[in-house]
C-alpha cells in the first residue's frame, strides 16, 4: 500500500491517547482458555511470524491498539471499529521502540501517534503522514482477520491470546461502538464526517465489504453482492482463482486461494466447492485429508477506506 493521502486540516487531533492503549504483559494459548470463553465470542487474530495471536474484537473495538512484545518482536496490533480494519506493526522506529495509541481521527479512521515525538501514523498502512517522522513506514508483519474462538479452537488451539479486564462503563462503551459502526447505517457525528478528505463516489461510502489486493490488483467484494449470489464468489485474481464467501458461522467475509471454479453453501456440510474440496468451521477438507487455506491479503473494509487505501481499485461485477 502506497502512503496514503493526508489532509491535517480535516484531522481530528487529542492532546493524549482515547481510549488507552491495552499493553500485553501476558499471553495464554487459546487451549487453556477456551472452557471458560462462548465458541460464539469474536476475535481479531493475526499471524505473526511463525505464532498465532489473538485478541477479542469488543477489546480491539475499546483500545484499538495492543502492544507487547512476542519472540523478541515488539509488536503492536491495530483495529478501528468505523473503518473496520487495522493490521500489526513492529514497533521499531530508527532502532528504538515507540509506543502507540489512538490520537484522533482522519478520513473516518483512526489515527495513531507515538509517544516519543507525537507524530502521527496511519492504522493501516504503517506510514507517518505528520510530524517529526513523516515518510517513515513501520514495517508490517501481520493481516489481521475476524474470526470466532469456535473456528479458531479447530483450527489452532495454540493460539497465544491476550485479554484487557474491563469496568462496567468501558464494557458499555466498547459495545456501544460496536453496536453503532458495525451496522450497514451508523450514526457518525458531524465532527467525524468532517474528517473526509477525499471520497469515491462509485458505491454508498459506508458500504461493508471485503477488500483483496494483490501486488497487481485491488478489488472489492460487496456484502451485499455476496448475499446476492449465496454467500459465496469464485474470482480469478492475477491468474489465480480465489473464494471469496460470508462465513455464517463467523459472521465476516473471508477469502483463500482455491483451484476450484465454483462453489456453493449446503446445509450440514458448509461450503462446497467443484474440486471434491470442502470448508467448514475454518477448515478445508479434501476426503478425510485436512487442508490449511492459503489466504490472499484481504480486510473487511468500509467502502471509504478501501477506496482511499486504493484509489484504482476495482469492484467485482463492475
Amino acid at each position: 500500500m502506497d502512503m496514503p493521502l493526508f489532509d491535517e486540516t480535516r484531522a481530528i487531533f487529542f492532546d493524549e491517547p482515547y481510549p488507552n492503549p491495552f499493553e500485553i504483559t501476558e499471553m495464554k494459548t487459546l487451549a487453556e482458555v477456551a472452557d471458560d470463553l462462548e465458541p460464539s465470542m469474536n476475535l481479531v487474530v493475526a499471524q505473526i511470524g511463525e505464532k498465532t495471536f489473538a485478541m477479542p474484537t469488543l477489546a480491539m473495538v475499546y483500545h484499538k491498539v495492543a502492544q507487547g512484545t512476542l519472540d523478541e518482536t515488539p509488536f503492536m496490533m491495530t483495529f478501528c471499529v468505523l473503518c473496520n480494519h487495522g493490521g500489526v506493526f513492529e514497533t521499531r522506529v530508527e532502532d528504538d521502540i515507540a509506543h502507540f495509541g489512538c490520537y484522533g481521527f482522519h478520513q473516518g479512521m483512526a489515527v495513531l501517534s507515538d509517544v516519543e515525538t507525537q507524530s502521527r501514523w496511519n492504522h493501516i498502512t504503517g506510514h507517518c503522514v505528520y510530524g517529526e517522522k513523516k515518510g517513515y513506514k513501520l514495517e508490517r508483519i501481520g493481516d489481521i482477520r475476524h474470526t470466532t474462538v469456535g473456528e479458531l479452537i479447530n483450527t489452532d488451539p495454540d493460539t497465544l491470546i491476550s485479554f484487557p479486564v474491563f469496568n462496567t462503563e468501558e464494557t458499555e462503551t466498547a459495545n456501544r461502538w460496536n453496536n453503532n459502526y458495525r451496522s450497514q447505517h451508523p450514526a457518525w457525528s458531524d465532527g467525524l464526517l468532517g474528517t473526509f478528505a477525499v471520497r469515491d463516489e462509485r458505491l454508498p461510502r459506508f458500504d461493508m465489504g471485503v477488500g483483496v489486493w494483490t501486488g497487481n490488483t485491488a478489488r472489492y467484494y460487496r456484502v451485499l453482492t455476496l448475499n446476492a449470489q449465496n454467500n459465496a464468489i469464485v474470482d480469478t485474481i492475477d491468474g489465480r482463482n480465489v473464494v471469496v464467501y460470508y462465513d455464517e458461522e463467523t459472521g465476516f467475509p473471508s477469502a483463500f486461494y482455491t483451484d476450484a471454479t465454483a462453489a456453493e453453501w449446503v446445509p450440514g456440510i458448509g461450503m462446497r466447492l467443484n474440486n471434491g474440496t470442502t470448508y467448514k468451521n475454518g477448515v478445508i477438507r479434501s476426503g478425510a485429508q485436512k487442508i490449511t487455506p492459503e489466504r490472499p491479503r484481504f480486510q473487511n473494509i468500509r467502502w471509504y477506506g478501501f477506496s482511499y487505501l486504493f484509489p484504482d481499485c476495482e469492484i467485482y461485477g463492475e
